[in-house]
């Protein structure tokens, strides 16, 4: 909260030094009239919402494992964000604790991520000229999801060691306002 009171305080002050209006007061008298500029300065700020956990299921046609997570990018005073997604497991890894089993992630701003952008590990990319949801969208209660994670694991890439039982990872999701 420090930080955000600095940098308001910061911005305020700058805005004020660069006016080209010179707050005035008044003189002595019956009534007495000043001037003052009033400034607004709008920090971008952006927000996702409504993330759920993806179960992946196997697609009878692809044979591919895949599962999608609809969420919501809401901001203000921006249209343009960058978007980061970081597995926990050192990469994009599902494991059990001791066989690891690789995915991919894809992301659109839509509701259909498999035309979508495929991520790097913790390499973001920006989305621009986007719609964005208001601020603290969660796709609920009238706002409306806006994007789509997909997450795919080619059955190629499940190793022969691989046993019945669950693999997971903790993706995070990173959007950061341009």
């Amino acid at each position: 909260m420090k930080k955000f009171a600095l940098r308001s305080l910061a911005a305020a002050a700058a805005l004020a030094a660069t006016s080209a209006f010179a707050a005035t007061d008044g003189e002595n008298g019956v009534t007495s009239e000043g001037n003052l500029t009033v400034n607004l300065l709008i920090d971008k700020l952006i927000s996702i919402g409504g993330l759920d956990d993806i179960d992946l299921a196997q697609n009878a046609t692809t044979l591919m494992y895949t599962g999608v997570s609809n969420l919501c990018v809401g901001g203000l005073a921006s249209y343009n964000y960058n978007i980061t997604f970081t597995g926990g497991n050192n990469g994009f890894l599902l494991t059990d604790g001791s066989v690891n089993i690789p995915y991919s992630v894809l992301y659109d701003h839509d509701s259909d991520a498999s035309d979508g952008t495929t991520a790097a590990h913790s390499t973001g990319f920006d989305v621009n000229g986007e719609t964005l949801g208001t601020l603290g969208c969660d796709g609920t209660g009238g706002t409306t999801d806006n994007a789509q994670i997909l997450v795919e694991v080619d059955p190629a890439d499940i190793p022969d060691t691989a046993t019945a039982t669950n693999y997971s990872d903790v993706l995070t999701v990173t959007v950061t306002a341009l």
